[in-house]
């Protein structure tokens, strides 16, 4: 992987930077960008943000957000139970529970998307992603203490347009997608956009039922009304709805060279025939029944796109919101209100084993998420200072609902545990961030934000003999409280050196609330007690520079974090649970290209470097193979390890080039992706190896009206995890996409 590494890295360089000195002048475009929610060019904002537009995405092949990895130094995303996993510099949430926000907030249009299972968007209908780096303490203060990612919608327009596409592809995919816009009347403009995909073919088969799995369908709806009222008021009205019926980052199997947990009943019956306990045998009856055990458990002999379980693991998501959003221009006071809701609604059934033996852990999840949200913004300039204030309010219920169970032998003597919680979360905030220009070139920034956090927890986890319908064996109702609040800051120095190069200096604070642990299903222990919120300190240096007549940009950025009671998920056959592993340390630092070589040539490489490490983690969680099949968990001193998902180096590498032809006007691009591996947990022992991604694509255009495109993404099917963990019934891994190919064609107007 190194070696492709590095002479994909020589060919790209050499070939960008071979015809620059003598090429014909093309400026970069200007990237308007929202990242201290007022529009400012990218260049002129003091935060490392990575801004792409709907052309670029395309051009990159970058059709979900869980492929934005692929272009953006920093952004580590993953899935897990079909749920976004995204890092920013080695900060982010494993846990995709209900109720559990993640440290990477997500929104859209300025509305906040807290539930990890709506939080997998496809990118249609795009006009720009901006991705925020480093705590957003300030202005988006909800849980942002590794970042965010923002999706900007296309604004509807009076004047009648939009496109057409459809699409197909290998594994029997096919789709498409429709884009229109136009004017009710002088003031209102109305948009609508849909996209539908279905794969009929899965990227592989459950080795024990003979099914497809790693399988998604998808189906997204999603309408914009734009009203001006008068020259100062606009109003944007927006919905959305989605179905996503997927067994991608659901679907796992046994990680190469470990054995099934059924091993351990293997040993169970073997120690009990020679008369012993199987809880404590003797080493005489653990030294002759482990082989015995070992021998017999299960392991995976499939392929990589593979499983082997004894049911059809899937998920199915349905999603929808409403929102209301008022500009007013007062003259000198801009007035912005958020006004938003949304639900989320998630099935899923797993086999936790992931072993084709019948019913030793069987899980059904049913998961909801219902959020209103309200923002209101003040924002004006007096003299030489730009101020921004607000409020914002957050209310939500989360949780899960019957029939949420695990059940199967492995519970012995319980046949099922059943929960049925609700995590109520109110939120208020108020913030506040002003801009002082010393100078038409020094600005000082100062922002503050407080934010409470009340979080109910109800519900009751039961235990029953007999399945569902049974005799209740054990029941524990339960109800507790957690309140939380935090000061945060942002506070930054920046300087224009000159015209084309921007220097600034931050220190930020995040914070991220404490949660009830809810997936867990204990008639005993319930939920255990809340978490603490954690903190982030942020320390950060950057420099953005555009040079040779703006041809050429270089943004970097160096960073420190110094983290406290940093919350870490762990896998049990109870399901996840978090918990705070003291204080941890990153630093490392990032750099951006973008180069207009010709008028047809186009170049951009990002780099990432990133050094993780527990300063403290006492007890933490270790889970020791047996030797003949699961783990067992046992507590140690993790302090010096690595934070998980947090690869040390990242690069990617772009050419775009475009060629006018006799037939119409040809557009090829060619990017790659280098990720030398990182760790999926704490413990530092399940590890995704180094990996490279080549995607390329060619559009043609005969005319101005029509296109057709040929892609193809991982083009050398490398196989690559996007979710993996440990638990005590084993090591697990979910492969992610391999080789995709296909044709689009499509018409604008």
């Amino acid at each position: 992987m190194k070696k492709s590494y590095k002479i994909a890295t020589t060919l790209l360089l050499t070939s960008a930077m071979s015809v620059i000195g003598t090429a014909a002048l093309a400026q970069l475009d200007i990237i308007t960008v929202t990242a201290e929610r007022r529009e400012a060019s990218s260049q002129e904002v003091p935060i490392a943000i990575s801004a792409v537009t709907a052309e670029g995405l395309s051009e990159a092949g970058i059709n979900s957000t869980l492929d934005l990895q692929f272009i953006t130094p920093g952004l580590n995303v993953g899935t897990q139970l079909a749920g976004a996993v995204p890092f920013i510099r080695g900060v982010g949430t494993q846990n995709t529970a209900a109720g559990q926000d993640s440290s990477v907030a997500l929104y859209v249009d300025d509305v906040f998307y807290s539930s990890a299972l709506g939080s997998i968007l496809s990118l249609t209908n795009i006009d720009r992603i901006e991705t925020l780096k480093g705590p957003q303490g300030t202005l988006f203060g909800r849980n942002a203490t590794g970042g965010l990612l923002h999706v900007i919608t296309k604004k509807p327009s009076t004047e009648f347009a939009g496109n057409i596409e459809a699409f197909y592809g290998n594994f029997e995919t096919f789709g498409g997608s429709l884009y229109l816009t136009g004017g009710l009347s002088d003031n209102v403009a109305v948009d609508f956009s849909a996209y539908y995909s279905d794969q009929n073919e899965g990227f592989g088969v459950n080795l024990a039922t003979g099914k497809d799995v790693n399988i998604t369908d998808e189906f997204v709806l999603r309408n914009k009304w734009l009203i001006t009222a008068g020259g100062n008021t606009e109003i944007t009205l927006s919905a959305d709805y989605g179905e996503t019926t997927t067994s991608n980052g659901i679907a796992s199997r046994l990680a190469p060279g470990t054995l099934g947990v059924d091993g351990q009943l293997i040993f169970a019956g073997c120690v009990g025939g020679m008369g012993g306990d199987p809880a404590a045998p003797t080493p005489a009856q653990a030294g002759a029944c482990a082989p015995v055990a070992a021998g017999g458990a299960s392991t995976f002999a499939g392929d990589f796109q593979d499983v082997d379980s004894s049911i059809d693991p899937r998920s199915e998501i349905e999603k929808w919101g409403v929102s209301l959003k008022i500009e007013h221009d007062f003259g000198n006071v801009g007035f912005t209100s958020v006004t938003a809701y949304r639900e989320t609604d998630a099935f899923q059934v797993l086999a936790q084993d992931f072993i084709p033996f019948p019913n030793f852990l069987d899980v059904t999840l049913d998961q909801f998420t219902r959020t209103f949200t309200q923002e209101i913004r003040l924002d004006s300039s007096f003299g030489n200072l730009d101020w921004i204030a607000g409020a914002f309010i957050l209310s939500e219920e989360a949780g899960y609902g019957l029939p949420t169970s695990i059940g199967g032998l492995a519970l012995s003597p319980l046949d099922i545990v059943t929960d049925d919680n609700m995590q109520d979360t109110f939120s208020w905030a108020l913030f506040a961030q002003g801009d002082y220009h010393f100078t038409d070139r020094t600005t000082l920034t100062i922002g503050l934000r407080y934010t409470e956090d009340d979080r109910d927890l109800s519900g009751v986890t039961e235990g029953l003999v007999g399945g569902l319908g049974g005799i209740v064996a054990a029941s524990l109702p339960f109800e507790d409280n957690i309140s939380f609040g935090e000061l945060t800051w942002r506070f930054a120095l920046s300087h224009q050196i000159n015209d084309s190069t921007l220097a600034y200096a931050s220190y930020n604070r995040g914070f991220k609330s404490g949660i009830f642990n809810l997936n867990v299903f204990n008639p005993v222990t319930g939920p255990g007690p809340g978490v603490s919120p954690e903190v982030l300190d942020a320390y950060e240096i950057g420099l953005k520079t555009q040079f040779l007549n703006d041809r050429v940009r270089v943004n970097s950025s160096a960073f420190f974090y110094d983290f406290q009671d940093l919350q870490v998920s762990i896998s049990t056959p109870a399901g996840n649970t978090i918990l705070n592993a003291a204080e941890a340390t990153i630093f490392g630092g990032e750099v951006e290209l973008l180069a207009s070589i010709t008028d047809f040539l186009t170049f951009n490489a990002a780099f990432s470097y990133l050094n993780t490490e527990y300063d403290e983690f006492l007890d933490g969680p270790l889970l020791a193979p047996t030797g003949f099949g699961g783990n067992v968990q046992i507590a140690a001193d993790l302090s010096g390890n690595e934070i998980p998902r947090s690869p040390e180096f990242t690069f990617s590498a772009g050419l775009v080039h475009e060629a006018e032809l006799s037939f119409g006007d040809l557009t090829t691009s060619v990017n790659y992706y280098y990720n030398d591996g990182f760790f999926w947990e704490s413990e530092n022992r399940l590890a995704q190896d180094a990996y490279s991604i080549f995607n390329a694509q060619m559009t043609l255009r005969p005319s101005d009206s029509y296109y057709i495109q040929v892609f193809g993404n991982n083009l050398t099917d490398t196989e690559y995890s996007n979710f993996s963990i440990s638990s005590e019934v084993g090591d697990f891994v979910s492969a992610a996409a391999p080789r995709t190919f296909g044709v689009r064609i499509g018409a604008e107007f």
